[in-house]
């Protein structure tokens, strides 16, 4: 249901199976521990999805004493870092940028352990981009364009063919540069992302990343002088 955007139904349903789950269930069952954090999880991404993040992150402490509960470190390990992208997701709608950072920076220093040894972990490429974009909205270009660039590394590595992904990350970095007034880098990366967005949908377009990516050319255009 949170996927076609009826997210009071998605809630609802959620809601009965944690009660479910939280008063009838085994709680020394380390499934039904998983499930319960599953369903703290999906409840904190829907309700900043129907624009009540507040909502969302007040269900953090609640999830992290389940989580708490897991008898296996990696089923912790793993739990926690789901939970602090979704508290970091939460925050950006709530446009908290410092606390996004902060849970974001939390989910790198999991994804630590959890990948050891895999530093190209796809993965990492999702917080590298998410934590690209947070700064982004912080107006600070420089550190947008470091953590856009590890993504952009890994991704690259991940996908042989043009993706999407790489191609919005292009878009991205166009933009970080563009606030930093380098409208010449600006431009190239912007360039490089329409290219990608050409071969994979056609010259038309007809995607919603398309047209922004042809409008923020044209705003590097303008800017330009051209």
């Amino acid at each position: 249901y949170g996927g076609l955007g009826r997210y009071e139904e998605a809630i609802d349903l959620i809601e009965s199976a944690l009660e479910v789950l939280t008063t009838e269930s085994d709680l020394d069952n380390e499934d039904n521990i998983s499930k319960i954090v599953e369903c703290y999880n999906s409840l904190i991404v829907l309700y900043a999805d129907m624009g009540n993040p507040k909502e969302g992150i007040a269900l953090g402490s609640d999830t992290f004493e389940y989580i708490g509960r897991l008898g296996e470190e990696k089923n912790r390990d793993g739990s926690m870092a789901i939970t602090y992208n979704n508290l970091a997701y939460a925050s950006q709608k709530l446009l908290d940028v410092a606390s996004a950072i902060t849970f974001f920076e939390k989910t790198l220093e999991l994804y630590d352990k959890i990948y050891e040894g895999y530093p190209d972990h796809i993965q990492y490429a999702s917080i590298y981009n998410n934590l690209g974009m947070t700064y982004l909205l912080m107006s600070d270009g420089k550190k947008a364009i470091e953590y856009l660039d590890k993504a952009l590394v890994i991704f690259e590595k991940a996908y042989e063919s043009t993706s999407p992904l790489v191609a919005k990350i292009y878009g991205n970095i166009g933009q970080a540069y563009l606030l930093l007034g380098d409208t010449q880098k600006a431009f190239l990366n912007t360039k490089t992302c329409l290219d990608m967005y050409r071969e994979l949908y056609g010259e038309d377009g007809g995607n919603a990343d398309v047209s922004i990516a042809y409008g923020n050319m044209g705003l590097i255009l303008n800017t330009m002088g051209q």
